[in-house]
């Protein structure tokens, strides 16, 4: 009977997977019901993966909460080394995947009139979809290596659905800002599972203890995939930009769950690797700056979606204060009341500003100088777009940009070598 708990988590998958391939056969196919056809396929999608997950998760708990295998696929081996796809169900897998079903679920309830006969009907569910697996991959993987792969689908889904509204130019803008975060949090990602898989044969030894210059680089690669992730402080400034997307979207990436995948991963990473002590010391300090500017930022935010935004942010910084101290019941407990109760802040924005009660700037309370500063510094961050005229991410930018001119510069001049040659 302890096999129904893979085969209903898998079935969870699957059924993710089907109505992506539905979805996508019908945007290209077309027809004059494809839009309530789309929001169909999506919401049961989703439904018969939240019903499966829940069986999957009562069969857990009844046969004794034994993680199990739930798929495993070997994809390369070179040597003593090879690089596996591998799916598992435990309790952690399980709160994280019913959350995610349940608020993708209510997202693609609530953008079935929220996006009627909007041009991009078809994209925005393709996307979620394309979200929802990246996400169950990202909760079921056994292996750092596997859990890149729904962390790409994270990262990609977020930046398309930034810039959906791709007729105003600012939504590509701050689309590539998320981007650029996105990026140095998958690079870091990628760098840590290749050394970790080198350590170990395979990347699934349970927690081994990492030594020498390893044991420094893997835990930092690790914290600089959760930190942009999950909008810590200094990559926090994309996260307000991020509002630009559709309502339900940012209901269910920059409230309930993307924004929650580096916490994730700290959880996950802490049962395959041993961290030393200064790796916790340092999430309760990031944790420390990230909740209390959040907060004091969340303050001074002329519209309601940014300080849901920042308010967003400081909650993590909480998360993370967590894990540090070792607290990973309370973390994730933190998480699902977190998550459930942002996502309802942000789908009731947009009536909230309808019925004219927005939220003005102003309402930090500085009753002394401490304060008062503590207002000034959220302010100017705000409208500095970071910590300080230069952020990480435009560092990075500019790096790129610069480095790009390079390139074209150098294969300009190979070009013109090679037409003097032949001449």
């Amino acid at each position: 009977m302890i096999t129904l708990v893979p085969f209903f988590a898998l079935a969870a998958v699957w059924a993710i997977v089907g109505a992506l391939v539905l979805i996508a056969l019908a945007i290209f196919c077309g027809g004059t019901r494809r839009e309530q056809f789309i929001s169909n396929i999506a919401r049961y999608g989703l439904l018969i993966a939240w019903t499966s997950v829940l069986i999957a998760s009562a069969g857990y708990l009844i046969f004794g909460g034994v993680p199990t295998e739930v798929a495993s696929v070997m994809l390369c081996s070179l040597s003593h080394h090879s690089l596996q796809v591998q799916l598992s169900f435990d309790g952690l897998a399980a709160p994280f995947l019913v959350i995610t079903y349940s608020l993708c679920g209510i997202a693609a309830a609530f953008s079935r009139d929220y996006l009627h006969r909007d041009r991009g009907h078809g994209r925005f569910y393709l996307l979620v979809m394309l979200f929802a697996l990246g996400m169950s991959i990202v909760v079921l993987a056994r292996n750092m290596a596997t859990m890149y792969i729904g962390w790409e689908l994270i990262g990609l889904t977020s930046a398309l659905l930034i810039s959906f509204f791709h007729e105003r130019g600012a939504t590509r803008e701050n689309a590539l800002r998320a981007f650029w975060a996105y990026r140095l949090s998958d690079t870091s990602l990628l760098l840590a599972a290749l050394m970790l898989t080198m350590h170990q044969e395979g990347g699934i030894s349970p927690n081994p203890s990492l030594d020498g210059l390893r044991g420094i680089i893997i835990p930092i690669l690790i914290l600089l995939a959760a930190m942009p992730k999950s909008a810590q402080v200094p990559f926090s400034a994309w996260l307000p930009r991020a509002m630009e997307g559709p309502t339900p979207s940012s209901a269910i990436f920059y409230g309930g769950l993307s924004v929650h995948a580096g916490l994730y991963l700290l959880l996950r990473s802490g049962e395959w690797i041993t961290f030393p002590v200064w790796f916790n010391s340092t999430l309760c300090v990031i944790g420390i700056v990230s909740a209390g500017l959040g907060s004091i930022q969340a303050s001074v935010q002329t519209d309601i979606k940014g300080s849901l935004a920042f308010a967003s942010m400081s909650q993590v910084g909480l998360m993370f204060i967590e894990v540090g101290c070792g607290f990973y019941r309370v973390a994730v407990i933190h998480f699902i009341g977190h998550s459930v109760l942002r996502t309802y802040q942000i789908l009731s924005a947009n009536s909230a500003l309808h019925e004219g009660r927005t939220r003005h700037g102003g309402q930090f309370a500085a009753d002394s100088r401490v304060a008062a500063l503590a207002y000034r510094v959220a302010f100017l961050t705000s409208i500095r777009d970071g910590l300080g005229p230069y952020s990480l991410v435009s560092i990075l930018e500019r790096v790129s940009t610069h480095l790009g001119r390079c390139e074209a510069q150098f294969t300009a001049t190979i070009g013109r070598w090679a037409g003097r040659t032949r001449r």
